[in-house]
């Protein structure tokens, strides 16, 4: 009986940070100290309901269409020594992260997944969504994370990206960065680029959409929402503010540099030539410009035009690789995949032998 207010004394104190900022990660990190197994547990039964509700919710709304997007977690059944939360892009789901989760798993590392509110359900949620939503959403899993691993990384694809970047501005408990084409600069549809994706957000463009190149799939939207965009570019926008800098004045390669400043942690980083969305140019002078340890790989079809970055990235001569499939091992959905994902996998476990002692 003892054990049983001791777990629900432990639950209703986690409920209660987990209410509060990404702050609050320190005292959860202290909390679990306390009894590692106990904290384990806890977020595992956390996790459990949050992904049967979003299953729920995804059934209800899809008709079981886009369970495939269902967030995951791949855990070791304790607290492991480190944990990573992965974060999806813009109008996909967790599926994109499966292959990359699986390569952290088989390190001895548990690994969390999120599905972004507005995501793996239907275009009128995505039509409706804030980036305020996402970060929210994405200090939640941070918290949760933290209580299944002593030492908290963080990693994104695109958006997610974006999103771990700001987590890890955020937080000076997470240990390492894992930056899967960034959204740190985008060109978006058109190429109208950040500065100009803003006039995705007038109210009369807000519910338009348009088709993408991608297939009707269940794991990401095929038509893509202005909105969307529109969050992205707020998203982006506010992330200048939080280094002190004017968006619009701004240039993106002193944001690059200032941010990479503010970055003291390790990154392992994944760029791809054949990216309509991601601008490798940008990111590279970021990575140029971090003072810590870094590990980089980039995908190109040519890489004549990139061997000026050799010193700082693994150059690998690979077939187009589409922003969508660079880290896709294997799919059943888009009809895309990285034919050289095994570099992606040796380049992690290369990071992880040096960074993750």
């Amino acid at each position: 009986m003892m054990n049983i207010f001791k777990s629900i004394a432990f639950v209703v104190l986690l409920l209660s940070l987990t209410n509060e900022t990404v702050a609050s990660l320190h005292e959860i990190q202290k909390s679990c100290l306390k009894s590692n197994n106990l904290c384990y547990q806890t977020a595992s039964q956390l996790l459990s309901v949050y992904q049967e509700n979003i299953r729920n919710e995804i059934h209800r709304k899809t008709k079981g269409y886009r369970l495939p997007s269902a967030p995951f977690a791949l855990l070791h059944g304790y607290r492991t020594r480190h944990s990573v939360l992965l974060i999806h892009g813009l109008n996909d789901s967790a599926y994109f992260l499966k292959d990359v989760a699986q390569v952290l798993f088989e390190q001895g590392i548990n690994v969390v997944t999120i599905l972004l509110p507005g995501h793996g359900r239907t275009l009128r949620d995505i039509e409706e969504v804030s980036y305020q939503h996402w970060l929210s959403h994405m200090r939640w899993g941070l918290e949760i994370t933290a209580m299944v691993g002593e030492n908290l990384s963080v990693g994104g694809f695109s958006t997610g990206g974006l999103l771990a970047t700001v987590a890890a501005l955020e937080s000076n408990t997470i240990k390492n960065l894992f930056l899967f084409a960034p959204a740190l600069d985008f060109s978006g549809p058109a190429n109208l680029g950040p500065r100009l994706a803003l006039l995705t957000c007038l109210e009369a463009a807000k519910k338009i959409t348009y088709k993408s190149d991608i297939p009707e799939n269940p794991v990401k939207y095929a038509l893509r929402s202005a909105n969307a965009l529109c969050q992205l570019d707020l998203l982006l926008r506010d992330t200048y503010l939080r280094l002190g800098y004017d968006f619009l004045k701004t240039t993106t390669k002193d944001f690059m540099t200032h941010l990479a400043a503010r970055i003291k942690i390790p990154v392992f980083t994944v760029l791809t030539s054949d990216d309509r969305w991601i601008n490798p140019e940008s990111i590279f002078h970021f990575i140029k410009s971090l003072r810590g340890s870094q590990k980089t790989i980039m995908f190109s079809a040519d890489p004549k035009p990139y061997r000026q970055y050799e010193n700082l990235a693994q150059i690998i001569l690979s077939n187009p690789t589409p922003h969508s499939s660079i880290l896709l091992k294997s799919d059943g959905y888009i009809g895309r995949i990285n034919d050289n994902f095994n570099y992606v996998e040796i380049g992690l476990r290369l990071f992880l032998e040096e960074n993750f002692l």
